[in-house]
């Protein structure tokens, strides 16, 4: 009966509390621990696997939301992309991209410098999304007066290219974020330009020409739909001696990606 009774208190102890071993004796894990019971006697004290450490994703400062159609087919639906701006890890980055998104990047480049009825310029695949497009190209063209007719000619003006991206939207910020998670969205390190990658795989060899200024918080089905869209590289084969740069800028997508809707939805 002795044996019968050791036996079934062994059989209804649970985790956490007191544990018989085989020859009578009480195993009190301490908190947190688990005893486990090997022989007359004796006993191993388990500790619990440690939870793994997960980072804190930077504050969402903005969120932008772009609508895009693939293909020229207009009956088909339009696909949203929500977009989380991290301000506070590039601030002037992520301002001229809020302004582009918003239609309210200041001067005479404003007409052009808009998301909206932009497309992908380049799908590097497993590599990068590469935008924008813009209608009217990525130079702002202006007459400017020459101050008199040159020798053989009767024109008294010529045509001035400026970037759409003035001046103040060059910066040498950066910030420790990688290009280590899909959906994150970069800029280019210097600024510049309006130009902005999202990341359809993990690929933190870009880290060295861009900065991370976001992440997609709605829409990664379309992002891995826009990675898998087929392209032909411009140029072709002379361009592809010009290595990853090349490569990721100059694939062309043979279906169109364009943002027909552009828009921010939330103020900083």
């Amino acid at each position: 009966s002795s044996s019968s009774s050791s036996s079934s208190s062994v059989g209804s102890s649970s985790c956490g509390s007191c544990c018989d071993g085989s020859d009578g004796t009480q195993v009190q894990p301490a908190p947190g621990r688990r005893a486990l019971v090997v022989g007359a006697g004796l006993s191993l004290t388990i500790d619990p696997e440690p939870a793994a450490a997960v980072a804190k994703e930077p504050k969402i400062t903005t969120k932008c939301a772009f609508d895009i159609r693939i293909g020229s087919d207009n009956s088909v639906p339009l696909q949203r992309m929500v977009i989380g701006l991290f301000g506070e890890e590039a601030p002037i980055l992520t301002n001229n991209f809020k302004q582009a998104c918003a239609a309210e990047y200041p001067g005479p480049a404003n007409a052009q410098a808009r998301y909206e009825q932009s497309t992908a310029k380049s799908i590097s695949k497993d590599r990068l999304i590469l935008f924008a497009n813009f209608p009217g190209g990525d130079y702002l063209q202006t007459k400017v007066k020459t101050g008199g007719n040159k020798m053989g000619s009767t024109k008294d003006e010529k045509i001035e290219k400026k970037p759409l991206a003035g001046p103040e939207t060059k910066t040498s910020e950066s910030n420790d974020l990688r290009l280590d998670t899909v959906g994150r969205v970069a800029m280019s390190k210097g600024g510049g330009t309006f130009n902005f990658i999202v990341a359809p795989a993990a690929c933190p060899d870009l880290d060295k020409s861009y900065t991370v200024i976001g992440q997609v918080i709605e829409g990664l089905d379309l992002v891995d739909t826009m990675n898998n869209i087929n392209t032909t590289l411009k140029g072709g084969w002379i361009n592809a001696l010009g290595g990853d740069y090349m490569n990721d800028v100059l694939k062309l997508p043979l279906q169109k990606v364009k943002i027909f809707k552009s828009q921010v939805l939330s103020p900083e």
